[in-house]
């Protein structure tokens, strides 16, 4: 045991004067080692910071802390069956809205549609919302031309301004707007713009039509009911939580770790 000691005593010893040896080389090795290890703790950093930026966003603008839907309903079909989507979401979402944990709690109705403007076209994702709801706020918050929206505007609609620019469009201009209908077929009308909004996701402000989410069920025919009950918590690490309190068998309900998973992973 004692020869262990010495030899590992002797082998400090010998690194100790090889260290000395060179001063430059081993001054040079240092602060080359410090500085790779610094820049790999920046970008660590910086990615750790932007995945929760991008999560971040993804709740406010997509998935909410929490989700109510239909077992059958499929958000990347954007279905409008009637099986589909949840009836009587008004009053799902006032009684979801009572639970303590719950920050705010809102219906939307998705459907997919077509925004024409003279000879151009797009396709575009509908979302029927309440303006006056807490998980509207990022819209509210970030109008950059125009007006908002008011509960009973039923023919006025917010586009982002990504879009706008893309097609020459600003607030007061009219368009035209198609969009899947709960019978299977097609309604087309006539909208103003009444703001454009930029949330900074250039994905969701490029292709996503806002309106309220009355008119929007009586364009789609969908007649009260909603796609998904849109959940905001005070805490996000209460999801699980108020998840188990909502579970009923006509019910599936996610979390946002469920609905951000491809972020997380």
């Amino acid at each position: 045991m004692g020869t262990g000691k010495l030899s590992l005593a002797k082998l400090w010893m010998i690194a100790y004067r090889d260290l000395g040896r060179n001063r430059r080389r081993s001054a040079l090795t240092l602060v080359a080692v410090a500085l790779g290890l610094a820049l790999l703790v920046v970008t660590v950093g910086l990615m750790d910071g932007a995945i929760s930026g991008a999560i971040k966003n993804n709740i406010r603008l997509q998935t909410g802390h929490v989700q109510i839907r239909e077992e059958s309903y499929d958000d990347d079909k954007l279905s409008m069956e009637w099986e589909d989507l949840l009836d009587n979401a008004a009053e799902v979402a006032a009684q979801v809205e009572a639970i303590p944990e719950v920050q705010a709690a809102s219906p939307l109705l998705w459907a997919g549609g077509i925004l024409t403007t003279g000879d151009e076209s797009i396709g575009v994702r509908v979302n029927g919302i309440d303006p006056l709801s807490e998980t509207s706020a990022p819209f509210q918050e970030n109008i950059v031309a125009g007006d908002y929206l008011t509960p009973d505007d039923r023919g006025g609609i917010l586009i982002g301004q990504r879009l706008a620019d893309s097609l020459g469009l600003n607030a007061g201009d009219q368009v035209g707007l198609l969009v899947n209908t709960s019978d299977g077929e097609t309604d087309e009308a006539i909208f103003t713009i009444r703001g454009l909004y930029n949330t900074g996701t250039p994905t969701y402000d490029e292709a996503t039509i806002l309106m309220p989410i009355s008119k929007a069920q009586a364009f789609a025919h969908a007649e009260g009911r909603a796609s998904v009950i849109f959940i905001l918590l005070a805490d996000q690490e209460q999801a699980e939580l108020v998840a188990a309190a909502l579970i009923a068998p006509q019910f599936e309900v996610l979390t946002w770790r469920d609905l951000n998973q491809v972020i997380l992973q």
